[in-house]
């Protein structure tokens, strides 16, 4: 696996704080749920990008397929399910980025949990 080289403002897991509050204020700023969970689906792969050798072509992801099919294992589940609450204030449980969950189910899920939303969404 590759993995990110780290510099200055780059926080533990490879990304900078920047990176946080980019993502949040995305959400945030979301006219709606469905546009929120597709900011959340091209954090998830710039994050996983950055760990994954298979998906060093973020732009060849096929967001409609399951994370395992790209690699991300137990251990990388748990380590996605920290930076998903840590960046979207949202609980996932680490079977459902393992179980089968595509890319684009995963980050509507983490919009509809995320305690970053717009005061307009109905959610």
């Amino acid at each position: 696996m590759l993995h990110a080289a780290k510099t200055p403002e780059a926080s533990a897991d490879g990304s900078g704080a920047q990176d946080a509050i980019s993502n949040r204020q995305l959400v945030a700023e979301s006219a709606s749920l469905i546009e929120a969970g597709n900011a959340i689906v091209e954090a998830l792969v710039r994050k996983l990008s950055k760990s994954l050798s298979s998906m060093q072509n973020a732009d060849a992801v096929d967001i409609h397929k399951p994370l395992h099919r790209y690699g991300v294992d137990s251990l990388l589940a748990v380590e996605l399910r920290n930076w998903i609450m840590r960046e979207f204030q949202a609980e996932v449980a680490v079977f459902e980025t393992m179980g089968g969950s595509t890319f684009s189910s995963l980050g509507l899920l983490i919009a509809q949990r995320s305690g970053v939303k717009h005061p307009l969404w109905n959610v």
